[in-house]
């Protein structure tokens, strides 16, 4: 069983550690498009191209866009998060300055923004990927100061199936 800690092992830049490998970046795209639902090949060019950017597994991003918002783009939470990977427009304006939340419902600004600020957490925990889920789910505050909501804990769980499932796609 992959431990969540294990999700982001080898991929920073940063800290003594190594970019990710070209198969990783590549994992999830591997053969024909064909072998994905529609929902998830449709958005797979942004979510490699937005990956590859910010050295980050597009595995890892396809499994919190499906867990935050299943490939709706259109999505809304009941906290205000937006767009395919469930972004707050205030966290988006401070990795994005100027972008509105109307943006965020595309697609393509919403996965770059949100590969921006995976790379954010990912250089702020030292790679530690269960640090840096709960940062994204309930924020970095919320982590900072010891309070981890039942809520991320079951986010964090369901990221760590889903990035099984495309990691080995």
């Amino acid at each position: 069983m992959l431990r969540p800690a294990a999700l982001l092992a080898g991929i920073l830049l940063v800290h003594g550690c190594a970019a990710a490998s070209p198969a990783e970046i590549a994992g999830p795209f591997r053969g024909s498009a064909a072998a994905y639902p529609a929902h998830h090949a449709r958005y797979g060019d942004v979510v490699l191209s937005a990956a590859r950017r910010h050295a980050i597994p597009p595995a890892l991003m396809l499994a919190i866009i499906r867990a935050e918002s299943n490939f709706n783009p259109r999505a809304v939470s009941h906290k205000g998060a937006v767009g395919l990977m469930q972004l707050m427009p205030a966290t988006a304006r401070w990795m994005a300055p100027g972008v509105s939340r109307d943006e965020l419902f595309d697609p393509a600004v919403n996965v770059e923004i949100g590969a921006r600020y995976l790379r954010y957490l990912a250089n702020r925990y030292h790679g530690d990927a269960r640090k840096i889920l709960i940062a994204w789910n309930a924020g970095p505050g919320r982590l900072d100061r010891g309070h981890i909501p039942k809520e991320t804990k079951v986010f964090v769980e369901r990221v760590r199936r889903h990035y099984q499932l495309y990691a080995r796609s």
